[in-house]
């Protein structure tokens, strides 16, 4: 009785931990799928990406050359080169000629100011070619012959010495005449030193004086430059004027031979982008009337780029990435200006693989952050506390290990990209080393229960 009672006991229990054991695997199934990765030190470069449409970067107006009718116009969009003819302005023959006489008129108001800075400039040029005069310094000849008179009386004196000094030593004269004649011999050479004196101050004012004269000279000529490079300008301004006039003259007289049909070519290659309103065929225009605009087609695009309000490293000369397809260039910002909320990075692109109108992608990479917590994007989350991330903690079963997400709250964020973001710590907080949820087959919130995959060594697999 007792042994079948024991076996009905130890059965029950086996079945008892069967159904645990299985009820418990059937609800592992049922939980979340998670992969896992670890935070790790590194540094982030933070990206911005946009898209904007390249635009050609030199536009050009285009105007009447003189009043007619226009009998030919080309459409808008049309790709001209530098010999297409863009428009074709038929004027009277009897305006022509006014205008003929008018540019001649200007051609000769022209030439008498060409002439006239022309005269300018030889005369400035003379003046500045003069030799400046020399400066009126002290006689110093002056000095020279007084102290050669002082040289000769001082010999005079000396010898006059030695020979009353011969006549005291014989007992002739008295040592009073002998005084008289040291005292004169040392006047005279006190003398000699104040005329060293007096000449040497003389010719210290006279290299002042030369200096300050040289001085002077010197800016006279730096005036004299002024005004020649100044005349030079003036002179250059006048020929490209006369150079504007004969053609313009050229031009007329080749409209009058040609009975006032006036044919206006791209002279480059050109993209017509629009014409102005009211300009058809038969449309009546007066000189200098504007009627197309026109994109140059020299490979030099400009793209707007915007970017959000926030993005802090939106700024001039900084590298700016444009890509398209498999075409990717390494340009710089230009310049920045506001629009509304967003701020737009002027970007200038010279590129003959582009010919307008495209979307490019572009990326703005701002500096780098280093970071001890550098995590994926994707483990990163938002609620209305702030930033965080899920990490999985694993607790002890009785028949294995349940684990469940925990969230640690993150300070800040220093940086960011498409793949990473550099998290700031704060000055109290340390790197979270748990496994971080990266993925997920469902949501996952606080406290929820999860199953990892892909896990690594840190966690035994199911």
């Amino acid at each position: 009785m007792n042994r079948n009672l024991r076996k009905i006991s130890i059965l029950f229990m086996a079945i008892v931990a069967a159904f645990t054991f299985f009820s418990q695997t059937l609800t592992d199934l049922r939980v979340a799928r998670v992969t896992l990765t670890f935070r790790h030190e590194g540094i982030v470069v933070p990206e911005a990406l946009s898209s904007a449409i390249l635009m050609p970067a030199n536009a050009k107006t285009i105007f009447a050359p003189a009043d007619g009718t226009i009998v030919q116009l080309t459409e808008q969009g049309y790709r001209g080169l530098s010999a297409s003819i863009l428009f074709t302005i038929h004027s009277d023959v009897e305006n022509l000629q006014q205008l003929l006489a008018q540019a001649q008129d200007q051609q000769r108001l022209v030439g008498l100011n060409i002439e006239r800075v022309q005269n300018d400039l030889a005369l400035e040029r003379q003046r500045m070619a003069q030799p400046a005069a020399s400066p009126v310094g002290p006689n110093l000849l002056e000095y020279e012959l007084q102290l050669a008179q002082n040289y000769h009386a001082i010999e005079a004196a000396q010898r006059e010495l030695a020979e009353q000094t011969a006549l005291y030593n014989q007992g002739i004269i008295p040592r009073q005449d002998l005084a008289a004649l040291e005292s004169d011999i040392a006047s005279l050479q006190l003398a000699r030193e104040q005329i060293l004196a007096r000449r040497q101050i003389t010719e210290a004012a006279h290299a002042e004086i030369t200096a300050e004269q040289g001085r002077v000279r010197a800016n006279q000529a730096d005036v004299h430059r002024g005004v020649i490079n100044q005349l030079e300008i003036q002179l250059r301004i006048h020929n490209l004027e006369l150079e504007n006039i004969l053609n313009r003259i050229n031009e007329i007289n080749t409209q009058i031979e040609e009975g006032g049909f006036i044919e206006v070519t791209a002279g480059g290659n050109l993209t017509i982008n629009e014409i102005m309103p009211g300009i058809t065929l038969g449309a009546s225009v007066s000189e200098g009337m504007p009627l197309m605009t026109a994109y140059v087609r020299d490979h030099n695009f400009r793209a707007e780029v915007p970017f959000a309000q926030g993005t802090p490293y939106v700024e001039e000369n900084r590298t700016i990435v444009i890509s398209l397809g498999g075409v990717q260039l390494n340009s710089r910002v230009s310049r920045v200006f506001h629009r509304g909320d967003i701020v737009v990075a002027v970007v200038y692109i010279e590129e003959s693989r582009f010919s307008g109108g495209e979307r490019v992608m572009a990326r703005l990479q701002g500096p780098g952050a280093r970071s001890l917590q550098v995590i994926p994007r994707n483990a990163l989350r938002i609620d209305s506390r702030g930033y965080y991330m899920l990490y999985v903690e694993a607790v002890e079963r009785l028949f294995g290990v349940s684990y469940y997400a925990r969230a640690h709250r993150i300070e800040g964020i220093n940086a960011r990209n498409d793949r990473y973001i550099a998290t700031d710590l704060g000055f109290i907080d340390i790197p979270l080393d748990a496994p971080i949820i990266l993925n997920s087959d469902s949501p996952v919130y606080p406290g929820d229960r999860v199953r990892p995959v892909e896990a690594g060594d840190f966690f035994d697999t199911r």
